[in-house]
């Protein structure tokens, strides 16, 4: 604790470089891009599984024999169009995710977000400062 206390009374803040000067700080999209994409892909591949097994639930409805078969082919086909709608909206929804975050990350490289730069010096009387670096 006393060790603590030590460092921060040799600390000071610099008046010198209070003004900050802006240095490019770049998040990339690509990742987001990629998993979102990814995720898209996915729930378009279950529609387009879930559409096939209602065509198939619904042709052998129409040749059900029995009632008992017929009911449960209809309740099949119900399900299943109900899973390619939701697999289908949620393909929509993750592919519009992944254009956004392409559309962001071009424009975050024509565009820099800047954040101010750090500063920590150990001067001559044995004081460490800290600030934030000003351009001139």
């Amino acid at each position: 604790m006393g060790y603590f206390i030590l460092i921060l009374s040799f600390v000071q803040l610099s008046g010198d470089s209070i003004v900050p000067e802006q240095v490019m700080v770049r998040k990339s999209y690509t990742k987001d891009v990629i998993i979102n994409a990814g995720i898209g892909l996915g729930f378009g591949l279950g529609a387009y599984y879930c559409k096939n097994t209602a065509d198939k639930a619904y042709d052998e409805y129409k040749t059900a024999n029995t009632m008992k078969k017929t009911v449960e082919q209809w309740n099949r086909v119900v399900l299943y169009d109900k899973l390619t709608v939701f697999f289908g909206a949620g393909s929509a929804v993750f592919f519009v995710r992944a254009i956004y975050y392409q559309l962001k990350n071009v424009r975050q490289t024509q565009m820099g977000v800047k954040m101010p730069e750090l500063d920590i010096r150990y001067t001559d009387n044995n004081k460490l400062m800290l600030g934030i670096v000003k351009s001139l």
